[in-house]
């Protein structure tokens, strides 16, 4: 096969990397399944990188909340039945709020009092992202070396080994700034046909500050040749859900498109819209992987490869040995949420204390 999909994984500490990548796949399928498409081969590698900042992979037969290892979201498939959510009023908000932080940060004395902040920040609440940019490999690694070097070498080494092949890249959550800073710390690596980024952190002041960037308009890496950019606006990792004013278009006149999308992710009730997952099987990013996985093919050996394949699907069901491969604990009810301003259980608290 002449293409290939490379996942990369966000923020937190994951399942083992075969459970993870069986997930991708299964989330990529019911995507493309659900949008009425059909699925074509394609050649999927993940690239991993949570064994180097924790030591144990996450466990999805845990059911104990309190267990370090425990998974509070595993995959799950979506149901399009999920009502969307209204998010015009959201949608002026966080552009307001983007204005805002536009002109603050193009005032130099402001970027450099807010440095100090945003470390600070980022080690409290995005400590993989610290770790990336400041840490050394604890785990799996005896030579205690940078993790941002690790990690660059291991994208490094994946892109490179399939430079003849027309390469698409979906990178998700802190996934998507591995990607950047790799394309343009290393500008002789392949081209990338194209990039999928999804719950995005890139337009976030304080991701930009310690990666050495300015809040101006950043270049677009000479290596991408289409970018498309998905966010759920209720998506807080990406709140600055637009990266097409953030970006400037590189030598090939390419720049971010933003896509405002629906992650109908929920687990137990409770909705997440930053879930990979999610992301995953919405219709745009479905659109997306179907177009680069039909884009300059005979439409001939295009039918005669898909009917295969969909033939393949049905007889040997390799999603259906996937799902069975990596196994998701059931799903409980969703949990009732008590509110301090339901007076009834406050005085149910109260007469039973």
């Amino acid at each position: 096969m002449d293409r290939i999909i490379v996942g990369i994984h966000g923020l937190n500490n994951k399942v083992d990397c075969r459970t993870l990548k069986n997930w991708w796949q299964l989330s990529i399928y019911e995507g493309i399944k659900g949008a009425g498409l059909k699925m074509l081969p394609v050649n999927f590698e993940l690239l991993y990188w949570a064994d180097l900042l924790y030591p144990s992979p996450l466990l999805p037969h845990i059911t104990d909340e309190n267990h370090p290892l425990y998974l509070s979201k595993p995959y799950k498939k979506t149901t399009s039945s999920i009502a969307q959510r209204d998010s015009r009023l959201r949608s002026l908000m966080l552009n307001r709020l983007e204005q805002v932080t536009d002109r603050l940060f193009k005032y130099p004395s402001f970027f450099n009092r807010f440095s100090d902040i945003s470390t600070q920040l980022l080690y409290k609440r995005f400590r993989d992202f610290y770790d990336y940019m400041y840490g050394k490999t604890g785990f799996h690694d005896a030579a205690s070396r940078p993790v941002r070097q690790v990690i660059q070498e291991r994208l490094v080494a994946l892109l490179r080994r399939h430079h003849r092949r027309k390469i698409c890249i979906m990178a998700h959550s802190m996934g998507s700034i591995i990607v950047y800073d790799v394309l343009t710390q290393t500008p002789d690596l392949p081209e990338i046909e194209l990039l999928i980024t999804m719950g995005s952190p890139l337009g976030q002041p304080a991701l930009l500050k310690n990666l050495n960037l300015t809040f101006e308009k950043i270049q677009t890496p000479p290596q991408i040749k289409e970018w498309h950019n998905l966010a759920d606006l209720h998506d807080i990792i990406a709140f600055n859900y637009s990266l097409s004013d953030d970006f400037l278009p590189n030598a090939n006149a390419v720049a971010p498109v933003d896509h405002t999308v629906h992650n109908a992710y929920t687990w137990e009730g409770a909705a997440d819209a930053h879930n990979i997952f999610g992301y995953l099987q919405t219709q745009n990013c479905a659109s997306l992987i179907s177009l680069f996985l039909r884009r300059e093919r005979h439409p001939v050996a295009l039918a005669v490869t898909e009917n295969m394949f969909n033939l393949y699907l049905r007889w040997f069901q390799p999603f259906k040995r996937m799902r069975a491969a990596s196994p998701v604990r059931p799903e409980s009810a969703p949990r009732k949420r008590k509110s301090i301003f339901n007076r009834e259980e406050q005085f149910d608290h109260q007469i039973k204390n």
